[in-house]
């Protein structure tokens, strides 16, 4: 038996005309449909889409990543606190900044002052919305406080 009919009720009994009748394959053709079923459902679930980035929160963790306090990594060099500030934004807040790392060393901006800095600088020079700014000197606020910290000084230039 190559190919059987199967219907839901009655072929064309009283009642008139049932659902079209359908073939159904032998076993191996059903059983190589569903394993390419399966297998295309299998490799979907294991690609990531392109515009993956790595900032994007996993759906699920199976364990919380352990996070490193910033008070225990090293202190950066005097002259690589603007670019640190920067890479460390990036990681904490998945805020990238780095490409207008040249404009601020121009206009000598570092951590300790960007908070004082009126926000349509940054708009204008940066290219970036206000509530990025706002974010950027909360942040720089914030990392220049705890880099205070680490290299002992006593009174911030935040007080």
């Amino acid at each position: 038996m190559h190919g059987a009919l199967v219907s839901g009720s009655k072929a064309h009994g009283h009642n008139g005309p049932g659902p079209t009748p359908q073939v159904v394959s032998t076993s191996s053709d059903v059983t190589n449909a569903l394993l390419a079923t399966i297998l295309t459902g299998l490799t979907r679930k294991r690609t990531r889409s392109p515009e993956y980035d790595f900032c994007t929160p996993a759906r699920k963790q199976a364990r919380p990543m352990p996070f490193l306090s910033p008070i225990e990594s090293p202190v950066p060099k005097r002259d690589e606190i603007l670019h640190t500030c920067l890479l460390d934004m990036v990681t904490q807040l998945c805020i990238d900044l780095t490409t207008a790392e040249t404009f601020l060393q121009k206009e000598d901006y570092t951590p300790d002052i960007i908070p004082f800095i009126e926000d349509a600088v940054f708009v204008t020079g940066m290219a970036i919305s206000v509530g990025k700014v706002l974010k950027f000197k909360h942040f720089c606020k914030e990392w220049y406080q705890r880099y205070e910290k680490k290299i002992g000084t006593h009174k911030s230039v935040f007080d």
